[in-house]
């Protein structure tokens, strides 16, 4: 990849700091911290929000990338492994449909004042648009190929599966402490299915923006092995 060692300093001093401020956030609603606030859980239960996984998520491809963003600052030659990549691009993926859900869904719906506290600030606001526009400005979108895009939509398919499957065993009661902490099935149980279906669809609609604005498709791609 033709990124300049310069770039290489900064992604990785990026990883870095996407690293701190996320196991901050994390840190604050495991211990309970922001318990009294909406979308907040204490302990391993917080794992049932979407947007809690996704961060962790990006914290782990964060971690990842980074020995390679500071070998990479020396040595130009030095790849970002393929693996990584996509990780990194379904992180990406991920936080941005977090994103698009609390601007179209939960901000309206719950309030934005409430859903923007706290924990829920950091990881539903300022780490999606961080690791977004970090991800656009790199170029490793010129790197993905076609068929790399399903990988974006893992995640999605995986939690959205999970969740279905809850709601269907489980009573529908919406709040902090209910069984649907988001409120999906507030318009039925039997809207779920088409709720996950269209969630997928946004997916993949954000996996091809993202990786049209990053670049992808429109200069020849160079292996990252």
């Amino acid at each position: 990849m033709n990124l300049s060692t310069r770039k290489h300093r900064i992604l990785a001093a990026a990883d870095f700091l996407i690293v701190f401020m996320t196991l901050f956030a994390l840190i604050v609603m495991y211990c309970g911290l922001d318990i009294s606030q909406l979308l907040s859980a204490k302990g391993i239960s917080m794992l049932k929000y979407f947007t809690v996984d996704a961060n962790f998520l990006t914290v782990f491809a964060a971690i990842l990338a980074f020995p390679h963003e500071i070998r990479a600052s020396r040595d130009p030659s030095h790849k970002l492994p393929r693996g990584i990549l996509l990780l990194l691009f379904a992180c990406v993926v991920s936080l941005a449909l977090t994103f698009l859900t609390v601007i179209f869904f939960l901000g309206p719906l719950l309030g934005w004042k409430k859903i923007c506290e706290g924990s829920n600030l950091v990881m539903h606001l300022i780490m999606p648009v961080f690791v977004t526009g970090l991800f656009i400005w790199s170029g490793y979108g010129k790197h993905l190929r076609r068929q790399d895009l399903y990988v974006g939509l893992i995640p999605t398919i995986l939690y959205g599966t999970g969740y279905l499957i809850h709601i269907l065993m489980t009573d529908t009661s919406f709040g902090q402490h209910g069984n649907d902490w988001y409120g999906f099935a507030q318009w039925g149980v039997g809207m779920m299915a088409p709720v996950l279906l269209a969630a997928i669809g946004i997916t993949w609609l954000i996996t091809l923006a993202v990786w049209k604005i990053a670049g992808g498709g429109k200069t020849s791609r160079q292996k990252i092995v």
